[in-house]
């Protein structure tokens, strides 16, 4: 059996070194992009049968939102959540039950919207709850408000209106229909 020639040899062998040195850094110095991965995970976590609860500017329980499932998506920060139900309390205590569907908190985290089949009720103690379903609500913590310019029915007592938008003041137990009002009551005997 005939040796190949040693300069040839020598080549092959530098030219291996080489390549497999260079490989070696390369990956060994890459960083990855933050963008690169974002890109590849659309969701950095996931909990299932979760609460989140918000703190007014004094510690004191704000609200409570309560779901079957919440995910932190990285593209826009958010946090989504399926099967929504939130009990609003504010300081004066008059509190406000709501559900939907779906929710999403933003980043910033100054409000929370609420999607699909949407309904927020009145919880004063004594008094007939004031109900309002809609299939969007924008729930303000911070000024104690909520808001849609969806259609909306609120039900008192039996009694319907729909008006299309409508802004709540959730500490003054406060509606205002914002247009497109239609409704009828009769006087009680």
């Amino acid at each position: 059996m005939k040796l190949p020639n040693s300069s040839v040899m020598l080549k092959f062998i530098l030219l291996f070194l080489a390549t497999s040195l260079s490989s070696i850094l390369y990956f060994k110095t890459r960083e990855p992009k933050i963008s690169d991965i974002k890109d590849s995970l659309s969701l950095a976590y996931y909990l299932d049968t979760a609460e989140i609860s918000g703190m007014g500017a004094n510690g004191e329980i704000l609200y409570q939102l309560t779901m079957d499932r919440a995910s932190h998506v990285i593209a826009d920060d958010s946090i989504t959540m399926r099967e929504v139900e939130m009990l609003y309390t504010p300081k004066e205590l008059k509190g406000w039950k709501m559900s939907a569907d779906e929710g999403r908190i933003p980043s910033d985290g100054s409000i929370i919207e609420l999607f699909g089949n949407v309904v927020v009720q009145s919880g004063e103690k004594n008094q007939i709850p004031t109900k309002i379903t809609t299939e969007k609500m924008a729930i303000n913590p911070s000024k104690n408000q909520a808001r849609t310019n969806q259609d909306v029915i609120v039900d008192y007592d039996g009694r319907l209106v729909k008006a299309k938008g409508i802004e709540v003041d959730l500490n003054q137990n406060r509606l205002k229909l914002l247009s497109q009002v239609k409704g009828s009551f009769s006087p009680v005997n």
